[in-house]
């Protein structure tokens, strides 16, 4: 029987938090400031990172749940996911591009009177 979970609810904002716990964490780990040791203890990343993946269960089975097939769900976790990971690998594309040496190195290639067919 699946678990019916309101729309409006708390585990968005619950796994935001753990999600943020992580993020200091690795700022934390990071930084190797001395500031940060009494705080270490209360970023535990591990436990987030467990609490997290549950939630996500929880809700991914719930959604499941709620769909008639699992020909419909796939259809609507791939139309959810999809554009944004596309709209990702274009961005990273993007900013790759932009950080390497690759735009200098081709305007060298393109100026080079050796380059040009004429």
């Amino acid at each position: 029987m699946p678990v019916d979970i309101p729309k409006k609810n708390n585990f968005t904002l619950i796994r935001s938090v753990l999600a943020l716990i992580v993020l200091v964490r690795h700022c934390m780990d990071s930084s190797a400031l001395a500031v940060f040791e009494p705080c270490r203890s209360f970023f535990e990343s591990q436990d987030a990172v467990c609490l997290f993946f549950v939630i996500s269960g929880l809700l991914v089975t719930a959604s499941y749940g709620r769909c008639g097939s699992l020909k419909s769900y796939a259809a609507k976790r791939l139309g959810r996911i999809f554009p944004l990971y596309l709209f990702t690998v274009f961005v990273a594309a993007l900013v790759l591009c932009l950080a390497s040496s690759l735009p200098a190195a081709l305007s060298r290639v393109f100026r080079s009177p050796a380059a040009s067919p004429l």
